[in-house]
């Protein structure tokens, strides 16, 4: 039986299923993972491990795009 967990992405509530990789999280928000770095509990995630790096109960993961400018 699968079950929810509640996380934080970019600090905002949401219930996934019990499981979930990065990776498919982000497929699930519809982000682009070239434009983007994931950092999950103030640790950034290598994009290699996205796929397989799975989210825990309360784990706070932010979504990060580069900004323009100097």
């Amino acid at each position: 039986m699968s079950m929810n967990i509640r996380v934080k992405v970019n600090g905002e509530d949401r219930f996934i299923l019990n499981g979930v990789t990065v990776g498919t999280l982000l497929e699930s928000l519809g982000l682009e993972a070239d434009s983007i770095a994931i950092a999950v509990n103030c640790t950034c995630i290598p994009r290699a491990q996205w796929q397989e790096h799975a989210l825990r109960e309360q784990d706070d993961i932010e979504v990060l795009s580069p900004m323009a400018g100097g």
